[in-house]
């Protein structure tokens, strides 16, 4: 998922999907988790025996939808449009244009320019049989004021324009937009799914028995205080968690053309999902399990919202998209990686034996459900995200969940030193466990 699952918001841009309209995908996607990852969960604990048969099944449905993708139609006139060895210094103003100023069939869009000086303006296109192309018969400067390079006659090696503006009706009514959505919904669930049942699949081996009253000792679980808490907190990590897979890139990508990076941007996100998984992820994925041992749930939790704060802080400062590459090498590890694990942990460890996989779903369902719909909710107060995005800016937005975080770390710290430590319970504490190899000789006799 590393180079498919933050380019999806990427790529929606580039079909001219407005912030507005992909945060409200993303906003329904997480009560879709909510619902499927318990009823999954649940499925996979009733039906033990067969839940590698589930497990693989949902990985292929997962893996089709990605695949199809590739194949859904491209729109013409909507993708962005990628012109070489241009140059802007003929082109008029707009109001003085006499054909763009008589016509209603002009298209608006963002153009990036790569020359000595990279910068960014708005042109207006009357394509000719449907085809722009940047020349003085066909394109107007939108905005001279933004636009002062284009009084030197340089021509520039690349120029990338963004999507028309105008073609949005056109765009959400078309089989590649719905398609899109389809396929990137189905997709996500199965991903998140399968994940939350794989942690589950880990956390029983060696060989565990099957519970009889899954949905009794669940709801039994459920009713403690300790637990409730917990969620809420899984929550909040939800919420961090989400506008990084979401809105990361999307604000690499405005910072990239606030700063004159566009045409270095992809380089930077393919490098930045490496930091993020080669540097930060392998690293403390790895160490997780000696950290939580040492310093138990409770302040690894802490330490989460800490390193939340502090690395949406950092990136809300990068004042070019390069400067976000040692900040996520160095926090994509102590946020995500430690904070994915010791949820997952603190699951299994209070789950009673035979319904890991419910609760694991349930938790996960709270961290990628609750968490990213309340951040919608934060957002806009009506499952709409991007909207808090788009009136305060990315760098604004950032710095507001950066203080959330660090209220969160404060809060959690109080409520462990004076109350989740003396009562959180460890169903676990009085199960036997056994070592791998003792499991696998008991596969090894039971299938003899």
């Amino acid at each position: 998922m590393g180079p498919i699952l933050p380019f999806l918001p990427v790529y929606g841009k580039q079909l001219g999907v407005s912030p507005l309209i992909m945060g409200s995908i993303t906003a329904v996607l997480p009560i879709l988790f909510l619902i499927a990852k318990p009823a999954f969960g649940f499925v996979v604990d009733y039906f033990h025996s067969q839940r590698k048969l589930i497990f693989i099944l949902l990985l292929a449905v997962t893996s089709g939808c990605y695949i199809l993708m590739y194949f859904l139609p491209v729109l013409p006139g909507l993708m962005p449009h990628h012109f070489q060895h241009v140059s802007c210094a003929s082109l008029l103003p707009c109001e003085q244009h006499t054909v763009m100023a008589s016509s209603n069939s002009t298209k608006a869009t963002t153009c990036h320019w790569t020359c000595q000086n990279n910068f960014s303006t708005q042109l207006s296109f009357y394509p000719a049989e449907k085809v722009a192309d940047i020349s003085p018969n066909s394109t107007c400067l939108l905005n001279i004021n933004n636009a002062s390079y284009c009084q030197e006659n340089i021509y520039c090696d690349i120029v990338t324009c963004d999507a028309f503006e105008d073609n949005n009706h056109y765009l959400y009514t078309s089989v590649t937009f719905w398609g899109f959505v389809l396929l990137m919904s189905l997709g996500n669930i199965g991903f998140n799914v399968s994940n939350c049942i794989s942690d589950a699949i880990c956390f029983d081996l060696p060989l565990m028995s099957s519970s009889r009253t899954i949905l009794k000792d669940v709801y039994a679980l459920l009713k403690l205080k300790p637990i409730i808490i917990f969620l809420c907190f899984a929550t909040l990590a939800g919420i961090f968690d989400s506008f990084m897979i979401y809105f990361l890139f999307w604000y690499l990508e405005d910072l990239a053309a606030a700063t004159g990076y566009m045409s270095e941007i992809k380089l930077i996100e393919g490098l930045t999902v490496a930091a993020e998984t080669l540097g930060g992820e392998i690293i403390f994925f790895s160490l997780s399990g000696k950290i939580l041992k040492k310093f138990g749930y409770g302040y690894t939790f802490t330490f989460c919202f800490v390193c939340y704060a502090l690395r949406l802080a950092l990136i809300s400062l990068a004042p070019t998209p390069w400067w976000v590459l040692p900040i996520e090498f160095l926090m994509q590890g102590p946020t995500y990686a430690l904070c994915y694990t010791t949820i997952v942990a603190y699951a299994s460890a209070v789950s009673p034996p035979g319904t890991s996989a419910t609760v694991q779903g349930i938790v996960a369902g709270m961290d990628d459900g609750f968490g990213k719909f309340f951040l919608r909710r934060f957002a806009v107060g009506s499952l709409i995200g991007g909207i808090l995005y788009k009136k305060l800016g990315g760098a604004l937005t950032l710095r507001i969940l950066s203080v959330l975080a660090a209220f969160s770390a404060l809060m959690y710290f109080i409520l462990h030193t004076l109350y989740l430590k003396h009562v959180t319970p460890d169903t676990r504490s009085n199960v036997e466990w056994r070592k791998p190899d003792d499991a696998q000789k008991h596969c090894a006799t039971a299938e003899a």
